[in-house]
């Protein structure tokens, strides 16, 4: 079984080895690692053209101009060729060096097409400092928004199958859409009580406004996966995080 890790960068150089180092210590290494970038002018591209040719597992850069993040992962899952598909941002970095081997076990014991953990998310400047601790769990309803969108890792057969893919109508919140359409598809999944990924503060959706656009798109989303309650999910999902911060 392959994974295929997926990369979006843009002028990444900052924390860009802190991900390529999580994932060359893997004790597990049939993977591949798939840079998608949007034409950085720094030395993001020198760094990964050195990452490449000081790994022995097979890394694809595509550098070229894309129309937002989740046009790049669409980019990404068009060229996988592995069996299970993630995406770890360029910020972010996996949490220890046995994730991958972990994950591939739970694949083959179970007979699931996705699966989540939990994650932590750090100060972007001081690692060792934890924002908010997203614990998530097995969902009894339509909470979602419990499920985090960095530690989930899918079937390239279920994504096939389904036509799977990022809506780029939504600038912030595709992810939440593609998570909602996998459960929609099938319930065969499996929550892993474990931190998978550490992720770093200040993304796109983590400042002021784009929280708000981020709401206004939920909403649109609620409306589009038929889910009923749209201004309870979203004040739930709020609540949610709010008693998760440190």
């Amino acid at each position: 079984m392959k994974i295929s890790i997926i990369t979006p960068t843009f002028n990444s150089e900052r924390f860009l080895t802190e991900n390529l180092k999580s994932v060359r210590m893997q004790k597990y290494k049939i993977f591949e690692h798939i840079f998608i970038d949007n034409k950085s002018s720094d030395r993001t591209l020198d760094i990964l053209k050195k990452y490449k040719k000081s790994v022995s597992y097979n890394v694809i850069i595509n550098s070229s101009k894309d129309r937002g993040i989740y046009h790049a992962f669409n980019k990404g899952l068009k060229n996988v060729k592995g069996d299970l598909v993630t995406i770890l941002n360029s910020d972010d970095y996996f949490s220890n060096k046995f994730v991958i081997k972990k994950i591939f076990r739970k694949f083959q014991i179970k007979k699931i097409n996705f699966l989540y953990s939990n994650i932590k998310i750090v100060s972007r400047f001081q690692k060792t400092k934890v924002i908010r601790f997203w614990k998530s769990k097995k969902l009894k309803n339509i909470d979602f928004y419990k499920v985090p969108h960095p530690s989930f890792f899918v079937k390239k057969k279920f994504i096939k199958k389904h036509n799977l893919k990022f809506d780029t109508s939504y600038k912030i919140s595709s992810d939440l859409d593609f998570i909602i359409n996998c459960f929609n598809k099938s319930l065969d999944y499996e929550y892993v009580n474990d931190v998978f990924v550490i992720q770093r503060s200040g993304g796109v959706s983590q400042k002021l406004l784009n929280i708000i656009k981020a709401n206004y798109e939920i909403y649109q989303i609620c409306k589009k996966r038929k889910i009923k309650y749209k201004i309870l999910f979203i004040l739930k999902k709020i609540l949610f995080k709010l008693c998760q911060l440190k």
